[in-house]
């Protein structure tokens, strides 16, 4: 095969001295489907000797040679014009198709014109758009190996079908958050690729707000893989729907064609409950020129909360503010709690030395020896609420004192120091 070829190709060598018009024309166009494919059709004119020809192929992505089971390429000769030619092929270490016909007899090719090779070109299952086959270093030999002067290059365009692209801009469409938490929300876009601004409005349900800075600025994080100047910015309407726009002060376009393009985090207030929807409406997409593209102009993100919200405590207060007990004596305190539906109600109960008065769960203070402790009582939500009274302990207990000590009609913190003094120094 090789030493065919080498003598095939040396044939080539000589020019010709016909005036015949000599050319190789391909199929100047064709109709291709994704995953289809298209046939090519090669004629030759050709001064009467003409015995072989030969021409390369640069094959665009997406495109092939049909092959036969064993991947050898199929380029079918016309059985009407060729005597004892054949047609070889490969492909070159550059990636182009070579195709060689000849005559090994020297016989040349039966008429001067017309159909001469057919073969057929594959598309992958994405392919799209009109791309080029090129053709070069197209050549033609007579019988006695004379090279004559033909066109050397042509170009097929192979048209796919067009580029689809759908526009619309899509949010995560349900998320769970807990009252007083937050949720993240995605928006993706799929977009053709000249698309350089969108827009959307929300209407945020009661409980809801999108999360902001320190500076009370609504924050919106742009995919940084998708953009190029492009900036993103927020304000509230006066009819209170949240206003998004992100465009590029150079009308430049996103980059690709789907994915992520930007989040948020919405944060629910403390009574936050049950499923309400953020009503996303006014969605707008438009190119680098400005011009507008049709969208779906709707969308609903579903924001899930608790069935029920806890109740958080306010704050806690002693029903006294001490009690004075003789040593093996009790004391009652009663913790309140506020409101009076918090869902927690609890306390913790907590002496500073229970070598002078211990407290049990109930509030239940008794004295042990002579001296002052500090009964603290704190809710157990979270909230981390604290009141405080004191346990006066001695051994003898005076009768009929008073709790309002200095006599001022009202009993508070400096009854209780006046009385501390009295019991602990006299």
């Amino acid at each position: 095969m090789k030493k065919l070829l080498s003598i095939a190709f040396g044939l080539l060598m000589a020019v010709s001295s016909f005036a015949a018009t000599n050319g190789l024309t391909f199929t100047p166009s064709v109709d291709i489907t994704a995953g289809g494919t298209a046939t090519i059709t090669v004629n030759m004119d050709n001064q009467p000797d003409i015995a072989g020809f030969q021409f390369d192929m640069i094959m665009p992505e997406g495109l092939s040679v049909v092959s036969n089971s064993k991947g050898k390429m199929i380029f079918d000769l016309n059985a009407d014009r060729i005597d004892d030619h054949v047609v070889i092929s490969n492909i070159r270490t550059n990636g182009q198709v070579a195709v060689l016909s000849y005559s090994a007899s020297t016989e040349p090719y039966i008429g001067t014109s017309g159909k001469i090779l057919t073969f057929q070109v594959k598309a992958d299952d994405t392919y799209t758009g009109t791309h080029n086959i090129e053709v070069v270093d197209i050549k033609m030999s007579t019988s006695l190996g004379k090279k004559v002067e033909v066109q050397t290059t042509a170009s097929i365009a192979v048209n796919g079908p067009a580029e689809s692209y759908s526009n619309g801009i899509t949010f995560t469409p349900n998320v769970d958050i807990t009252a007083g938490g937050t949720a993240t929300i995605t928006v993706n876009m799929d977009n053709q690729p000249d698309i350089a601004g969108f827009q959307f409005d929300m209407i945020m349900p009661e409980g809801l707000s999108v999360v902001s800075n320190s500076k009370g600025k609504m924050i919106f994080d742009l995919n940084p893989d998708r953009i190029d100047d492009h900036v993103v910015i927020s304000n509230i309407r006066t009819n209170g729907q949240v206003a998004v726009l992100s465009y590029s002060a150079s009308t430049e376009p996103y980059i690709g064609t789907s994915g992520k393009i930007l989040t948020f985090q919405v944060k629910a207030d403390d009574t936050y409950k049950g499923t309400h929807n953020i009503e996303v409406v006014d969605i707008k997409m438009s190119t680098s020129l400005g011009k507008k593209v049709e969208v779906q102009t709707t969308a609903s993100i579903t924001v899930n909360g608790p069935t029920s919200t806890a109740v958080k405590t306010t704050g806690i207060t002693i029903d006294k503010l001490y009690a004075v007990m003789k040593e093996g004596e009790n004391a009652n305190f009663t913790a309140i709690v506020a409101p009076e539906n918090a869902t927690v109600a609890a306390v913790k109960w907590e002496s500073s030395d229970p070598n002078i008065a211990t407290v049990d769960e109930n509030g239940k203070v008794t004295g042990v020896a002579k001296g002052v402790a500090v009964i603290t009582a704190s809710t157990t939500d979270g909230t981390d609420f604290k009141a405080q009274s004191v346990a006066i302990v001695d051994k003898d207990v005076k009768q009929g004192i008073k709790g309002d000590i200095n006599e001022d009609e009202i009993i508070d913190l400096t009854d209780v120091s006046l009385l501390i003094d009295i019991i602990l120094h006299q």
